[in-house]
């Protein structure tokens, strides 16, 4: 809810002025099924109209500032990038996207994680990954795993996190697009 609540934003404020680059914004449901609306998209429309997509960033929960014991970090964010060393392109994005952090939005510290994912657990940019795009996801540093599909509603969201969460998002595309 908090990824789907940040991008709805950040499509309003992005829709404002034209970009050098386009921009899209898409919303997938089945990610607990086989990932089944993202594979679509990919072969149905990236594939099938031969996209130039540069980079696919997966915005998942970005609204939780709690972990399980009650501990807050409300000043990092994380990004997953694949492997299979430190040049790949998921990789190199994931830096990049610090490094415009570190510039231009000091609220907020993006960790770069050396792994497609945390353990056991996947996301939409898989499907992007298996067709040989360049993916990232994004998400919360502090996750709840006793919570794992239900923090990210309402009641687990805290504004004040998930509006900079947004801002450092809207940022961080502003950059990418322009």
């Amino acid at each position: 809810g908090s990824g789907v609540g940040g991008l709805i934003e950040i499509a309003r404020v992005l829709s404002k002025k034209p970009h050098r680059a386009t921009i899209m914004i898409v919303f997938f449901a089945a990610e607990e099924i086989g990932r089944k609306g993202s594979i679509a998209f990919v072969n149905d429309y990236v594939k099938a109209q031969n996209i130039d997509l540069r980079l696919y960033i997966n915005v998942d929960a970005i609204g939780s500032q709690s972990y399980a014991n009650g501990a807050v970090n409300d000043y990092q964010m994380r990004v997953f990038s694949a492997g299979p060393n430190a040049t790949s392109p998921s990789r190199v994005y994931a830096r990049y996207l610090n490094l415009v952090a570190f510039n231009f939005v000091p609220w907020m510290d993006i960790a770069v994680i050396d792994a497609r994912d945390r353990d056991g657990r996947y996301g939409d940019h898989f499907s992007f990954y298996e067709a040989g795009y360049t993916a990232v996801r994004v998400m919360e540093m502090a996750e709840n795993s006793a919570n794992l599909d239900t923090e990210d509603t309402i009641d687990g969201v805290s504004p004040g996190y998930l509006q900079r969460s947004t801002q450092t998002l809207l940022a961080l595309l502003t950059v990418l697009a322009d």
